[in-house]
């Protein structure tokens, strides 16, 4: 863990000079384990290099068997040894790997009968349950006024311990209200009430006099926007995340939202290609060789072109096994010629990266708060989503 740890944090070990520390406390923790596991490491030892010997003296005898075969029986043709020793040779690997796998087909029934235990676990708020019974925002009418009314709440995991104890809020339309507190007191729990992300032990969430159990949850969340303090940006362009808050917006509508959100200072920045990190990635070195394929092949030839995309294509099915995210050109914008009523500048196609690894902590909030604003929520909250701004932002 200590490894783990000061391997991922690197940065801040190196920070405070502290290297020689780790490593001295690393030693520290390995010095009874060594001790501990001298024994049993010789005992290791001595059973890989037995399983060693055993493996290449069962060659031995088999070559050795075959030769007095071929010997004894003038008849027997030498094809047909060799192929009976090679068929006994790899069938004993695959019986090996075989039990290998043995100890740990327990632990993944296990493993699989949890997941699924997790999968089928029927949900107390569930999104994708029908919407024909729960109550219909009215846009023309909904005004956002938010009532709790002697709420009691408090986690899953911590049922002895209520955040809230008997909370009674008015927050009514056109006001803006700030939660301050200590850490703890409960200013995320209000957001994840408000959002239905949870339900309520005791007491009632009201908005404009309904409680927002009666609402149906797309519905009801299609008039409240929230930007985080760790926005979440996806790897899209710039334009397809402001898009992700609503997709069929004009291109008007996102500039002026990007205006407003004060982003189009670094998104023209972007327009020449300047003040963008590189994307090393599989996945956009593939589509830089296919764009500039003619140019490559002078140079470096057909058959190299071909062995770099192989290799390419190799890490982008690794990564894709890992889980990792490939972004799709136009995911997200699939909006008719007619939305696009003003030319954009380039910068809007810019890639943010990998969890808006290319933006920096103020660029990514402020593109989260275009993408809330262009939505014209009629409830808007903003959970610290200012933190990495200046005061000019």
């Amino acid at each position: 863990m200590l490894a783990g740890d000061a391997i991922g944090n690197f940065k801040t070990v190196q920070s405070f000079a502290n290297e020689d520390m780790i490593v001295a406390r690393y030693n520290l923790l390995m010095g009874p384990v060594n001790a501990a596991t001298f024994v049993t490491n010789i005992k290791i030892g001595f059973g890989f290099g037995l399983s060693q010997f055993t493996q290449f003296a069962c060659f031995a005898a088999m070559f050795w068997a075959g030769g007095l075969l071929l010997e004894t029986y003038w008849s027997m043709k030498m094809d047909d040894v060799m192929r009976a020793l090679f068929a006994i040779m790899f069938a004993a690997f695959q019986a090996g790997n075989a039990a290998a796998f043995g100890p740990d087909i327990g632990k993944a029934k296990v493993a699989a009968e949890r997941v699924f235990s997790i999968i089928d676990y029927p949900s107390q708020i569930d999104a994708r349950a029908s919407t024909e019974k729960g109550l219909k925002v009215n846009l023309e009418t909904f005004v956002g006024k938010i009532e709790f009314k002697n709420v009691w709440f408090r986690y899953p995991r911590g049922k002895e311990d209520f955040v809230l104890r008997g909370l009674n809020l008015t927050i009514n339309p056109q006001e803006s209200v700030a939660l301050v507190g200590e850490s703890g007191c409960g200013k995320s729990t209000f957001v994840n009430l408000v959002m239905r992300f949870y339900d309520v032990d005791v007491g009632e969430v009201l908005l404009d006099g309904i409680n927002i159990k009666d609402f149906d949850l797309h519905s009801l969340r299609s008039v409240i926007s929230m930007v985080m303090q760790e926005p979440i940006i996806f790897n899209y362009s710039i334009l397809e995340n402001v898009l992700y808050g609503k997709p069929n917006a004009s291109n008007s509508e996102v500039q002026n939202a990007c205006e407003l959100a004060n982003c189009m200072e670094f998104i023209d920045n972007h327009a020449g290609g300047e003040g963008l990190s590189f994307d090393d990635s599989a996945q956009a070195l593939l589509k830089e060789m296919a764009d500039n394929k003619a140019k490559l092949l002078g140079l470096i030839g057909q058959a190299k072109y071909d062995e770099e995309v192989a290799v390419l294509q190799a890490i982008e099915k690794d990564d894709e096994k890992k889980g990792g995210f490939q972004a799709v050109a136009g995911a997200v914008d699939k909006r008719d010629d007619k939305l696009r009523d003003i030319t954009l500048s380039a910068g809007f196609e810019s890639a943010c990266g990998i969890k808006g690894g290319k933006l920096s902590g103020g660029q990514k909030q402020r593109v989260a708060i275009a993408r809330t604003i262009i939505r014209k929520p009629t409830i808007l909250i903003l959970d610290e989503a200012t933190s990495a701004l200046d005061e000019t932002s």
